[in-house]
């Protein structure tokens, strides 16, 4: 193991994150809101520890890991950020005084930051207006560099290591690119497609009226599909039918494989239409928004049309936004929710969950064998996209699906041997796992996860990054044969 590469390169994020906290806490000093300090001294602890990570390796090579490298400075860079992420909450005493409970919390806030979870243990009684803006920035931040972490990742690494079926994308534009190319190039088109997509919903949401501060924050939170805001209220808070609209254009366009969004700029203007997930990913949407509407009508619940299909598409990209209080729905229309917090997105995108590919191989990996056991003699092959499937990607997608489920029957066991209720703890699970944030009962809208025990709030944040990181990775470094020569 090439220790001293990974010490450099963790080196590398742990200043990207000391910068960002450094600007989170410029952003306080311009509104002196009384949280620079804190902030400054937040960032200079990554900093520090960055600095002495680079000298001690700087002239490692770092630019050829192997795969075994490569695995577990995914799961380091994850864990690294989250450590250093935690510290502006706990030192702004944002959960009470310098207490273990307090520095749980703050990892639990910063986990749920980076995995782009919109999940928080802010107290419900306490408005975020009154949190600096400074913190409230480093919230989204968070959520905006988790977003493009996953999307790299998904993009250029998952495919190379057979993760869960993901070797099937090898062949889509932008990985072809990157055989062509050195991998910063692409990740750098990769970061121009993401810095453009963000320009242009914080562009759209100050035209609806948010001020410049709230645009970037929900600009960097809708395109990573992670659903934190600036007010205690969420997007009910603005009360404006223009600004949904635009999140759910850009919560639809953050949750679109970013190599189509690639193909779309190289002029391949039809990508989008000939992409099989994205259908089924949009057509999941409309059925969804379709059967809850109809079931509200059916049992006499007025709500407006077009906060049943901006809180559906939320929670069906995973990015957690919230205009009302789900609770008061119908257990139908919950349970519909509660499906789509499975299913995700697309592939290559800032979508958590299981994902659409995944899902529609599934179903017709199932329909085959059901086909096989009528016509023994016959041969259906499963195919994507007019591609032929081959076995181990079904194999890899069919235990991805097992592991998935397993962790969440796991997780939501043990939330319920802590005193919740079915619901309360399958859609806290469900929700965590899968990158939205917001569950039902206690977890709703309405409520957060603050009173969860230790115990839970463990299994809640392993759920999360367990969930971002596509769950391999992370199982891989934690066996015991990744460490043996």
């Amino acid at each position: 193991m090439n220790w001293r590469a990974l010490a450099k390169l963790i080196g590398f994020l742990s200043c990207v994150v000391a910068l960002l906290i450094g600007i989170s806490a410029f952003i306080s000093f311009l509104y002196r809101d009384g949280g620079s300090l804190w902030l400054a001294a937040s960032a200079l602890i990554p900093l520090l520890g960055g600095l002495t990570l680079m000298q001690f390796s700087w002239n490692a090579d770092a630019d050829n890991l192997s795969h075994r490298e490569a695995t577990l400075l995914i799961s380091l860079s994850w864990v690294t950020a989250i450590l250093w992420g935690a510290f502006p909450y706990y030192l702004t005493k944002s959960f009470g005084d310098y207490s273990f409970t307090a520095f749980l919390n703050s990892l639990f806030e910063a986990t749920a930051g980076f995995t782009a979870t919109a999940a928080t243990v802010l107290e419900p009684g306490i408005a975020l207006e009154r949190l600096p803006h400074g913190l409230l920035f480093w919230r989204a931040l968070s959520q905006w560099l988790g977003g493009l972490g996953i999307i790299l990742m998904a993009l250029l690494y998952l495919p190379f290591i057979r993760s869960g079926g993901m070797e099937l994308f090898q062949t889509s534009s932008i990985v072809r690119e990157r055989i062509r190319t050195k991998v910063g190039e692409v990740s750098k088109t990769v970061l121009f497609i993401y810095l453009i997509l963000t320009a242009l919903a914080a562009i759209s949401l100050k035209i609806g009226g948010m001020t410049l501060f709230d645009s970037l924050c929900h600009a960097f939170t809708v395109i990573s599909s992670g659903g934190f805001s600036t007010h205690t209220q969420n997007i009910a808070a603005y009360n404006s039918r223009f600004i949904e609209v635009v999140l759910i254009i850009f919560m639809i366009l953050g949750t679109t494989n970013f190599a189509l969004h690639f193909s779309f700029i190289k002029k391949d203007f039809g990508a989008y239409w000939k992409s099989s997930e994205l259908r089924l990913y949009i057509s999941v949407l409309v059925i969804a928004c379709l059967l809850i509407l109809w079931n509200l009508r059916v049992n006499g619940i007025e709500i407006d049309s077009f906060s049943v299909i901006f809180n559906t598409v939320s929670i069906g990209s995973t990015t957690g936004f919230w205009n009302t209080d789900t609770n008061n729905w119908t257990s139908f229309a919950k349970a519909v929710l509660l499906l789509l917090m499975f299913v995700g997105g697309t592939v290559g995108s800032a979508s958590g969950a299981i994902k659409c590919f995944r899902v529609s191989l599934l179903m017709k990996y199932s329909y085959r064998e059901v086909f096989r056991i009528i016509h023994p003699a016959g041969f259906t092959p499963v195919k994507l996209e007019g591609k032929v499937v081959g076995r181990e990607v079904l194999e890899g997608v069919t235990a991805f699906f097992f592991i998935y489920i397993l962790i969440f029957t796991a997780g939501s066991l043990l939330l319920q041997s802590l005193g919740y209720d079915t619901m309360t703890a399958i859609s806290g699970v469900a929700s965590t796992l899968g990158g939205v944030g917001p569950g039902f009962g206690e977890f709703g809208t309405q409520g957060g996860y603050m009173n969860v025990p230790l115990a839970g709030k463990v299994t809640l944040m392993f759920c999360m990054l367990l969930g971002r990181v596509e769950i391999f990775p992370i199982l891989v470094v934690l066996s015991r044969e990744f460490w043996r020569k």
